[in-house]
């Protein structure tokens, strides 16, 4: 696990399968506790944590009951997580694309709310702006189609362009990447505007779901925009 974390992980080496089946069997064994019961065990869990995976189980506790339970407050409470108990990337991801997700399924007209996170004063959190965007740039909810202005996903690189940490960076290369799917002249003539500023690493992850001409163009856009 410690080469996909360079700055270092405490972990026990606990895989997916393994986290999974421990909240499996706690569900099984617990039928009666009710979602607040489990929400403050995790809650326990997160403060108390040693190891990595248990971060990733204290997520897997309530994932799955994010949609029908609790009010619009959750959402501050993920934000809290996020610039307290996370550690690491896969932390950040985790809780973005399970629980909350599914806990912004259920209540779309939270979505926009999260860009405030890109103001935060933790990179983790930072992060979490950019990745809980990712699976709603264009989303099927129910009888109708969700479609993120993508005015604010530039809104976000724009805050986050500059960033020194290289996990926010990445982070922004993936949300241009993904809006690149549904939006892809838009995503070029942004990247042409800032490319100035962008990070060649940041460029590169953004290019991926752009065509190969349309990809080869903006690279060697780049090459002359830093020569001059």
């Amino acid at each position: 696990m410690r080469r996909y974390f360079p700055h270092g992980i405490n972990c026990i080496g606990a895989n997916a399968a393994d986290i999974n089946a421990i909240v499996a069997s706690f569900k099984a064994e617990n039928p009666a506790l009710s979602a607040n019961d489990i929400l403050s065990i995790c809650e326990t869990v997160l403060k108390h944590a040693q190891y990595s995976e248990e971060i990733l189980i204290g997520y897997g506790l309530i994932g799955h009951l994010v949609k029908n339970n609790f009010d619009d407050d959750l959402l501050l409470r993920f934000q809290f997580w996020l610039e307290h108990y996370a550690l690491n990337w896969a932390h950040v991801d985790d809780l973005c694309l399970k629980a909350i997700y599914n806990f912004l399924m259920a209540r779309p007209h939270l979505i926009e709310t999260t860009q405030s996170w890109s103001r935060s004063q933790v990179c983790w959190c930072r992060r979490a702006s950019n990745v809980v965007w990712v699976k709603f740039i264009k989303r099927k909810m129910g009888k109708t189609v969700y479609v993120l202005d993508t005015n604010l996903v530039f809104e976000n690189c724009d805050q986050l362009m500059l960033d020194e940490d290289e996990f926010v960076q990445k982070s922004v290369g993936w949300l241009l990447k993904v809006t690149a799917v549904h939006h892809q002249q838009d995503v070029i003539e942004y990247l042409k505007r800032n490319i100035h500023l962008i990070q060649r690493s940041t460029l590169r992850y953004a290019l991926e779901k752009v065509d190969a001409d349309s990809r080869k163009s903006i690279m060697s856009y780049s090459r002359m925009s830093r020569k001059s």
